[in-house]
């Protein structure tokens, strides 16, 4: 049986390179492990085995990805076999990430903040306040006395369906 992760202890979290593989379509363990080598991102081989620090490859990753970098061609890509190559990296620029180091590391964290449950339940909540609003002044705003009628059963039953939720 295949084991998709090693831990060995805190900060240190190994996933075999076939995780990485079922996680990014059309991506073979060649173009893996050039992808890998042009992020300067080492592998560890165990056995038959291959794994990728999961911290070091998330580093790289949002080191290409960071706003105002130039658009990124994994070996392999499209764009490269056609020859269409026009000023986009190929490798991670490796004086740029030391430079930069902390600045990555902040924005994953930003990143993180942004993508966690909290935040993302207050967004919820924001929208969920915006279309009770929405929905109050549509019903206000409707003309006939048997639709004012029917908008009550309908507002009551709309807040009795949120409650439930």
């Amino acid at each position: 049986m295949k084991n998709f992760y090693i831990g060995l202890g805190n900060g240190v979290k190994l996933l075999s390179e076939d995780w990485y593989i079922g996680e990014m379509e059309g991506m073979t363990k060649r173009s893996f492990r050039a992808l890998c080598k042009s992020l300067k991102v080492p592998m560890v081989e165990i056995g038959k085995e291959r794994y990728v620090e999961a911290t070091s490859f998330v580093l790289a990753m949002r080191a290409i990805t960071r706003i105002g970098q130039p658009d990124f061609l994994a070996p392999g890509c499209e764009t490269i076999r056609k020859n269409r190559r026009k000023g986009q990296a190929g490798e991670l620029d490796l004086e740029d990430f030391k430079k930069n180091f902390e600045v990555v590391v902040a924005e994953l964290l930003a990143a993180r903040k942004v993508n966690s449950g909290q935040l993302k339940l207050e967004i919820q909540n924001a929208a969920k306040q915006a279309a009770d609003r929405m929905f109050r002044a549509g019903v206000q705003n409707l003309p006939s006395k048997e639709q004012i009628k029917y908008d009550r059963s309908a507002v009551k039953a709309y807040v009795k369906e949120r409650e439930n939720n």
